[in-house]
């Protein structure tokens, strides 16, 4: 139960963003995508999240 609850929490905020990514500006998005790139790659140096396969 908490996990499919979880899920449904994550998968909404990810439409949300997905949203407002859709209609912000081209600056906002670069720098979303630049963060985003840079938490993963920090995640990555500390084992929490393992490396994939080269796709974005």
């Amino acid at each position: 139960m908490a996990k499919s609850k979880l899920r449904n929490f994550a998968h909404r905020v990810s439409r949300e963003n997905i949203e407002r990514f859709r209609h912000a500006s081209a600056e906002e998005k670069l720098q979303w995508l630049d963060d985003a790139f840079r938490f993963r790659a920090a995640a990555v140096r500390k084992g929490s999240v393992k490396r994939e396969s080269k796709r974005i």
